[in-house]
């Protein structure tokens, strides 16, 4: 594998790309469900934002970041998780 791709699949700037099309889908998707199907659209929209945590979390870790911000976003995308399966499961 040439070095220059090498060096783009291991820098944090994939993250941000990833992180880039996930907001951008998620909020095309989300809005276009929120007049339709307004609690599919909410669930959309906790799902990429447990999504975007993890994302954030990666990118942290690519940096050399703190374990605790590392932990932080973690914990942030599981509470995102954990409220889209409580609405799902309560609807």
């Amino acid at each position: 594998m040439p070095e220059s791709v090498s060096a783009f699949l291991n820098s944090p700037v994939i993250a941000d790309i990833v992180l880039a099309v996930l907001i951008g889908e998620t909020l095309a998707v989300a809005l276009f469900l929120k007049r339709r199907r307004p609690r599919l659209a909410r669930s959309v929209a906790l799902n990429g934002l447990s999504g975007a945590f993890i994302l954030m979390a990666l990118r942290v870790l690519w940096n050399g970041g703190d374990g605790a911000l590392i932990c932080a976003f973690l914990a942030a995308s599981f509470v995102a998780h954990l409220t889209d399966l409580v609405k799902r499961l309560n609807e």
